[in-house]
């Protein structure tokens, strides 16, 4: 499994006002939002990058000690580069591929301070015991946010931290490969966003769904960018492992959809070399007693 990935050093790190436009699900059935995309999510789901990793061990002081919450881990992106600063972490996932392959994992890396249990985040409870940080990586949209938000609050341990990751996709990119890979989910799937079998509905952006909890007075925005590389196979595993082209989604039409996609990036960049400056913004709030 791929858990390395070439990236450039930290550009910047500044704090924005705005924060990270991100949305919900409406419609679909329960339950098959990523079908059958694990696999792809494991293979070609980058772990986050040293720049993140450098900007939350200094912000949230990671040391070693307390716990991490993962929440909606995926295949274990965020806390294959994170467990080391913790003595315990607690990740979880309400899909059970995604969990089986995230403790597959933690075993391959031997991380013996990682639990992966399958849940959803509205379940989470006091019973988790306590936390010095609980993260959200590309996870916190597709939850009830104001809920989840509270029940963390009682979670954090004094002066512990929320952090939300919200990694730039090709849906905000300016490149001409992305470009053209948007066109051509349109073209096949239709102008709106698809989620599984619902759709991706535009909401409020994080800062303004925490504003509405009692993290409301700590909220910070960062945004750190990234050089990131791509190879044409590592495009296509990757929309594969997305909740808007996966197979389950494209259905029959995966392999011609996949044939399209290939010739098209082969004719923007012959080289299969596809380069970009990528965005990961960490939206953060501190439990202050």
């Amino acid at each position: 499994m791929r858990v390395g990935w070439r990236c450039g050093d930290l550009v910047v790190h500044r704090v924005r006002r705005d924060g990270f436009k991100q949305g919900f699900r409406e419609g679909g059935r329960p339950g098959d939002l990523f079908a059958g995309a694990a696999r792809f999510y494991a293979a070609y789901r980058r772990v986050y990058p040293q720049p993140v990793v450098a900007y939350m061990v200094d912000e949230f002081g990671l040391d070693g000690r307390g716990r991490l919450m993962d929440g909606g881990c995926g295949t274990g992106q965020l806390f294959l580069v994170l467990a080391r600063y913790f003595h315990g972490v607690f990740a979880f996932d309400s899909d059970e591929e995604m969990v089986a392959l995230a403790r597959r994992a933690a075993d391959e890396h031997e991380l013996s301070n990682v639990i992966v249990k399958t849940a959803s985040a509205e379940e989470i409870g006091p019973g988790l015991g306590t936390f010095r940080l609980a993260s959200f990586a590309a996870s916190f949209h597709w939850m009830d946010r104001q809920l989840v938000a509270e029940r963390v609050y009682d979670l954090l341990e004094p002066g512990g931290y929320l952090a939300v990751l919200a990694p730039e996709s090709v849906h905000a990119g300016t490149e001409d490969w992305e470009v053209f890979i948007r066109e051509l989910i349109a073209r096949w799937l239709g102008p709106r966003r698809r989620a599984g079998s619902g759709i991706y509905n535009p909401a409020e952006r994080h800062a303004e769904a925490l504003a509405r909890t009692r993290f409301a007075a700590t909220i910070k925005t960062a945004g750190i960018f990234v050089e990131e590389t791509w190879s044409t196979d590592e495009i296509v595993g990757w929309l594969f492992s997305t909740s808007y082209a996966s197979h389950a989604v494209l259905a029959e039409d995966a392999v011609a959809f996949e044939r399209e996609l290939r010739a098209g990036l082969a004719a923007i960049e012959p080289s299969g070399r596809f380069t970009k400056t990528a965005e990961h913004t960490v939206i953060s709030a501190k439990r202050v007693r």
